[in-house]
C-alpha cells in the first residue's frame, strides 16, 4: 500500500511542481492563447479514439487488478456495487449528451 501511496504523489507531483512554475512565470496573452488552443481543432473522431483508448485501459487495469481483489474481500456485494456503479456512469454520460437536461 506504501508503494501505491508513493507513486500517487509521484504523479500528482507534476501539477504542483506545474502550478509553482506558473506562478512565478508571467506569459504574454499571445502565448497563453496559443497554449490553450493546442487541442482547437482536432477532429470529434480523434477525440473519441482517444476517450475510447483510455477507457479501455482503466478496465484492463480494474479487470486484472482490483475486481478479483474486491471480490476477494467483498464477495458478490462488490460485484453488484461494480455494476451499479457502471450503470449510474454511463447514465451520466448519456444525460450529459442528451438534450434533456
Amino acid at each position: 500500500m506504501l508503494n501505491a501511496i508513493v507513486w500517487g504523489f509521484v504523479a500528482a507531483s507534476s501539477l504542483v511542481i506545474g502550478g509553482l512554475i506558473a506562478s512565478w512565470m508571467t506569459i504574454s496573452q499571445r502565448t497563453l492563447g496559443l497554449i490553450l488552443a493546442f487541442g482547437a481543432g482536432v477532429p470529434e473522431t480523434w477525440i473519441s479514439f482517444v476517450q475510447t483508448f483510455a477507457a479501455g485501459a482503466i478496465l484492463t487495469m480494474l479487470a486484472n487488478s482490483m475486481i478479483p481483489e474486491a471480490y476477494q474481500y467483498g464477495g458478490k456485494l462488490a460485484g453488484l456495487l461494480l455494476v451499479l456503479g457502471f450503470a449510474v456512469a454511463v447514465s451520466v454520460v448519456v444525460l450529459e449528451h442528451s438534450s434533456v437536461v
